[in-house]
């Protein structure tokens, strides 16, 4: 079964860069900021002028998972999707760049965030090319912390 996701991806990259607007807008010195975080909070407040991110995105999507969970009491997905891309001198690479690697690294989590649904990352093994920890992630509907708790546990218990 395939979670409905339906356009998510696109509302989570129209919502990524205007994230940190009202706390960079607050900063005492937001010229301090590193090129390429002014370049995405430049992008974000684009994004806002022309109208991109809608409350009705959200509610669409959190319709479409409610629906999901009425036959679901819990999805289980990794947390990351590769282990985790070499260190590097971030700030010298394009706002693109680092948009692309930190989404293929990282696709399954920003969706709850983004809902604020309950989801746990539980530790599951070690990479065993990377040696890199990895973990799956427990994600229910609103109200669900008590199940996720409970089977983390049970999780853990038997690894």
């Amino acid at each position: 079964m395939e979670l409905p996701y339906g356009d998510a991806a696109l509302l989570m990259l129209l919502r990524w860069p205007s994230a940190g607007l009202a706390d960079a807008d607050a900063l005492a010195n937001p010229e301090l900021l590193q090129q390429r975080t002014k370049r995405h909070l430049a992008i974000g407040r684009v994004i806002r002028r022309l109208g991109l991110v809608r409350p009705s995105q959200v509610d669409r999507t959190e319709a479409r998972l409610l629906e999901f969970f009425e036959d679901f009491d819990v999805v289980i997905t990794p947390t990351l999707a590769a282990p985790p891309p070499k260190a590097r001198q971030w700030s010298g690479r394009g706002w693109v760049a680092n948009v692309v690697s930190s989404v293929r690294y990282a696709p399954f989590t920003g969706l709850w965030n983004l809902l604020g649904w309950p989801a746990a990352s539980l530790p599951m093994g070690i990479h065993p090319e990377a040696h890199t920890p990895l973990a799956a992630q427990l994600i229910g509907p609103p109200g669900s912390e008590a199940t996720l708790l409970g089977l983390a546990a049970q999780l853990e218990l038997s690894n």
